[in-house]
């Protein structure tokens, strides 16, 4: 299935030469994250793409810490898609330049679905944010998971790049390529997941800053590491919730 709406190609070499050296040891990643991904079982059986997987390194820090090889990753700019498939050969795994909201899953290596999908700091990046949103989930397999991070705000929110967007630089200067700094409410992250439908969503999150490099409204965000599992028998319209998140927001999520 191939989407025409596009997304920004973002061309700044920026990006592979910050992730060419970060986030590619477990550690790297954030509390919230770690937490989210060591609860889902992944194992050396597993299949799982890293939707907007910069150079890979989810990819190595996966294998070192669960001998996970069937991993595909995705990537819209192209130095650090090449740095990528350098990077997550090693242990096997493949990564393609692509966009994530026009991807032929049947041309995908390993697919079409898999049992984890991964989209970290990828999806709230784009300006197609509910086609990349479709496409993620439909690559998850039954029983599966769709692990994403997401900045959420009890009442705002900024869904195009002309309400919020931030330099796509790593030094914390404001100048450049820019990239959308998409965050949502409460009320449109319940939408989201009722419309999914899923059996278990987990969440992990907190308050914290916008980035240095964001020219946006808000003062603080809730950055959120969220796993929702698409049910494996149709008919299950009862999600299992585990939310580890400030007061204010499940109170915002639940009203």
């Amino acid at each position: 299935m191939v989407h025409d709406r596009a997304n920004l190609v973002y061309e700044s070499p920026s990006i592979a030469e910050f992730y060419r050296e970060h986030r590619t040891a477990w550690n790297d990643f954030y509390p919230s994250e770690r937490r989210i991904l060591d609860g889902l079982g992944i194992n050396p059986d597993s299949s799982l793409i890293d939707l907007g997987c910069g150079c890979g390194g989810l990819g190595v820090a996966l294998n070192t810490r669960f001998g996970l090889t069937s991993y595909v990753g995705v990537e819209i700019n192209r130095q650090a898609a090449a740095e990528a498939q350098a990077m997550v050969s090693g242990f096997g795994g493949t990564a393609i330049e692509g966009d994530v909201a026009a991807l032929d899953h049947v041309q995908i290596p390993h697919g079409p679905t898999f049992d984890y999908v991964v989209s970290l700091s990828c999806i709230d990046w784009n300006v197609q944010f509910d086609d990349m949103l479709a496409q993620a989930w439909q690559l998850v397999s039954p029983g599966g998971w769709l692990v994403m991070t997401l900045r959420v705000h009890p009442l705002e929110q900024a869904t195009t790049i002309e309400d919020s967007y931030q330099f796509i630089r790593f030094d914390g200067e404001r100048r450049g390529e820019k990239a959308p700094y998409i965050y949502i409410n409460a009320k449109s992250l319940n939408s989201i997941l009722t419309a999914l439908s899923p059996s278990e969503v987990r969440a992990v999150g907190y308050w914290g800053q916008p980035s240095p490099t964001a020219v946006t409204a808000v003062s603080r965000l809730c950055f959120m590491a969220l796993a929702v599992r698409k049910v494996t028998v149709a008919g299950d319209d009862r999600a299992v919730l585990s939310l580890e998140l400030p007061r204010e927001l499940i109170a915002a999520l639940m009203s």
